[in-house]
């Protein structure tokens, strides 16, 4: 069983099953901001300014997914992702 599977098992799968679940939720809504983005291109919205709309709405949608597992991570729900920056803090101090 890989390291990443241990600790998924040590917090009864919580932490898979909630990363699997903001994923699902987060390309929900990415795809569910494409739909105004449409119309807007139906409108005759330039192409140059859609995708800055689309950008926008990518890192937005993003950053908000990143706050709430951060806060996940920060109140003990879940385990921090590989590599996180956490991760790194407890290897450095042993």
């Amino acid at each position: 069983m890989s390291e990443k599977q241990e600790k998924a098992k040590g917090d009864g799968g919580l932490t898979t099953a909630f990363r699997a679940g903001m994923g699902a939720a987060q390309s929900m809504q990415q795809t569910a901001i494409e739909i105004p983005l449409k119309i807007l291109q139906e409108f005759g919205v330039a192409e140059e300014k859609m995708e800055g709309l689309r950008e926008k709405s990518r890192e937005l949608i993003g950053g908000l997914y990143h706050m709430i597992d951060d806060a996940a991570v920060k109140t003990g729900l879940v385990q921090p992702r590989e590599g996180a920056p956490e991760e790194k803090k407890k290897a450095a101090k042993g």
